[in-house]
């Protein structure tokens, strides 16, 4: 919970949240100590990325991925078979740019329950971030990370951050960061035996 509460001044996204992505700035910030001939603080050259402008894209939690559920011995959809069920609750952003490309680290809040046939232990969960402007890919990541219940505890909170991604040109302002659990594809359909007899 520490590093989302070091972020939270950047503004939180959710499954629920309409807020517009969060305007950056920070000048220059002048030298201590240093002054001019004329008494007045000296700023630093501008030169490398000492300025931050922009926009610090929304991240938003796809309803449709939120929750990531395994069970015991290959069943599916069944209650009493369930061993573990992760939720993604919440995330939040950090930008930085150097003028030309926008560097974001994105830490996500998610939850971890054991079910009927879980313990305690650590579980895999495959997290996708991916960043979108409309329907065109600008980055894309899933991991396996792994979250664990403590020994004796039924569920546990975990934190994902992924520090890598880096959106170049000027589209900060158009994008959102969406966050995902990458479901399983489905097993493929196994074509029907034919009943052709040999002549």
């Amino acid at each position: 919970m520490a590093a989302l509460s070091g972020c939270s001044s950047l503004g939180f996204g959710s499954k629920d949240s309409k807020d517009p992505a969060t305007e950056i700035g920070v000048a220059p910030q002048p030298v201590a100590g240093a002054s001019s001939s004329a008494g007045e603080p000296i700023a630093p050259p501008t030169t490398g990325p000492v300025y931050i402008a922009g926009k610090c894209p929304l991240v938003v939690i796809r309803d449709e991925g939120a929750i990531y559920k395994t069970y015991a011995g290959g069943a599916k959809d069944d209650a009493s078979q369930l061993a573990y069920q992760a939720s993604l609750v919440q995330g939040t952003r950090q930008c930085t740019t150097d003028g030309t490309a926008l560097n974001m680290t994105v830490v996500v809040q998610g939850r971890l329950v054991a079910g009927p046939m879980g313990s305690s232990g650590s579980v895999n969960l495959p997290i996708k971030v991916s960043v979108m402007d409309g329907q065109t890919v600008l980055y894309s990541d899933t991991t396996n990370y792994q979250a664990a219940i403590p020994a004796g505890e039924g569920s546990a909170q975990f934190l994902y951050t992924d520090n890598k991604i880096h959106v170049t040109g000027g589209a900060a302002g158009f994008v959102s960061v969406y966050v995902s659990f990458e479901q399983a594809p489905p097993a493929p359909v196994k074509a029907a035996r034919t009943g052709h007899k040999k002549k």
